[in-house]
């Protein structure tokens, strides 16, 4: 059963739909007797449900990264095999991942990410990265991985540029 009473302020209008015993006790106006009115909390949560579809394909290769990141290496025996492929893969990587975060922020706001905030949200997602690999028994921590990630990231910028200014003309 759902509640098709309209909440979230859905742009087209479309109700928001959830399960009765999970509506059913927002909708009283003092929930949990702390005088929260959950009609906002409810536009809230739709409001950034649409800012996380606008970055999805962000969010996928993050995800991507971090599973492979945290893979045990015996994983990738199957794979070809040469001096650097786990360089290629760190740039490939965080190309596809600084790309997309790049393309979505324009299409989503209508101009290009600011370069240094943008750089510093990939520094700390490079550095969480490869820290999480200090918990796994067959990876570790390199500070070379990290300029080829930084160098994918670069790259991506470079080619979000040429993109953007091939549009353009």
């Amino acid at each position: 059963m759902t509640c098709n009473h309209r909440h979230g302020g859905d742009p087209q209008g479309s109700p928001f739909l959830l399960p009765r015993f999970l509506i059913g006790p927002l909708l009283k106006r003092n929930v949990g007797g702390l005088g929260i009115d959950p009609i906002p909390l409810l536009g809230y949560f739709s409001l950034h449900m649409k800012k996380i579809a606008a970055y999805k394909f962000t969010l996928a290769s993050a995800c991507i990264i971090i599973v492979a990141l945290l893979l045990p290496s015996s994983s990738f025996s199957t794979m070809p095999s040469f001096i650097g492929i786990d360089k290629i893969a760190h740039l490939a990587l965080f190309f596809v991942f600084s790309l997309s975060y790049v393309l979505e922020y324009r299409k989503e706001k209508g101009k290009a990410p600011s370069f240094f905030i943008s750089m510093l949200i990939i520094v700390f997602f490079i550095l969480g990265s490869e820290f999480l690999q200090l918990f796994t028994t067959s990876r570790r921590f390199e500070w070379i991985d990290m300029l080829y990630d930084l160098s994918g990231a670069l790259a991506a910028f470079l080619t979000s540029l040429f993109i953007y200014r091939k549009s353009r003309s």
